[in-house]
């Protein structure tokens, strides 16, 4: 596993179901953005399961690009959000790469865990 932070990279999976070269982002609880991502996750889940929407593929796109794309020139950020801003899409931008070379999924969600 190969994790955005290098404090994290201790956190490794024994049981080998991550790969060794596959980018894995963490959301911790005490994270403030935390629930507000999870959520999201949830609702994209939900929206590329949605048997009644064929475009689903095409709003997971839009919306994914609008973020990528995002401009934050006229954002006030300090430096130092600025360049955490930078560094995690340069890490998203690692995972779209990794997906085009290895197996890209639909999520994985273990019913016993929920």
């Amino acid at each position: 596993m190969i994790h955005n932070r290098a404090d994290y990279m201790h956190i490794q999976d024994p049981s080998g179901k991550i790969g060794e070269d596959e980018p894995v982002f963490m959301v911790r609880c005490k994270d403030q953005l935390a629930p507000g991502t999870v959520r999201i996750w949830a609702q994209l889940y939900g929206i590329i399961n949605d048997e009644n929407n064929s475009d689903t593929q095409v709003i997971i796109e839009q919306l994914v690009n609008s973020l990528k794309n995002y401009n934050h020139d006229n954002c006030t950020m300090t430096d130092d959000v600025k360049t955490v801003v930078e560094s995690v899409m340069k890490f998203a931008d690692g995972m779209d790469e990794w997906q085009k070379t290895n197996h890209n999924q639909p999520p994985s969600v273990p019913t016993d865990t929920i």
